[in-house]
Formats: C-alpha cells, structure tokens, sequence
C-alpha cells in the first residue's frame, strides 16, 4: 500500500501541486492538518485536495477546528465523514452518502475522501 502523508500546508496550492502527480498514484492520502492559515484559506485547499481523486483521511490541525474541516469538506462530493468520536460541543457532520462511514482514525473531526465512489464526479 502505497500513503503519502502531508501536513502544514498553509494554503499554499503550489504545494499539492507538486506532489499531486505521486499523490494521484497512491493509495491513501493523510492530511495532519494546517491546511490554512489560522481559520482563513481553508475551502480552496481542501477543493484541491479533493481534486486529486485519491482516498484521503483529513485530520484539522491548530490552523483550523473540526467544525471547519468538516464545513469546508462537506460541499466535496467526493468526501465522507469518519464516524470518529466527537467532543459534545461539536456538532456531528452529514453524510449525504449511500452506504456506511469507513471506521474512523482515533481522531477528532476527521475526513476520507473515497476513491470511485458510485454517484460522484
């Protein structure tokens, strides 16, 4: 199994670009999170990350909350919320997919983007 694992990406596009080719090829994709820059710039990232196609868990790091990991991934038709354990002053996020959630990672607010998922672009 091939996974490539990313972190701290501060909105910088160029930075998924150059690893998109490698990431297009894996199996799995993690994002340890800071992909804005203190809760701005997130949506664009989390667009290109979900371009690429490839599976991927998305974890928020201190750059961003799980509220707004799981705000900007939910337009993502690509993207599917873990059933991961929640704290009660979050808010769980919708599906909106057929079938069940993949098991979660032991993290908080935490995404997959599933490869070839029937119904989606």
């Amino acid at each position: 199994m091939n996974i490539i694992a990313f972190s701290d990406i501060h909105t910088d596009l160029h930075a998924i670009e150059k690893f998109r080719s490698q990431a297009e090829s894996a199996d799995l994709l993690i994002g340890a999170g800071d992909y804005c820059n203190m809760r701005r710039g997130l949506q664009p990232v989390i667009d290109a990350i979900a371009s690429i196609g490839t599976p991927a868990v998305l974890v928020h790091g201190n750059a961003e909350n799980d509220t707004e990991l799981n705000e900007a991934a939910a337009p993502t038709t690509t993207s599917t919320p873990c059933t991961a354990p929640r704290s009660p002053s979050t808010t769980s996020p919708s599906s909106g997919s057929a079938g069940p959630s993949p098991k979660p990672p032991s993290a908080t607010g935490a995404w997959t983007t599933p490869k070839n998922t029937p119904g989606t672009s």
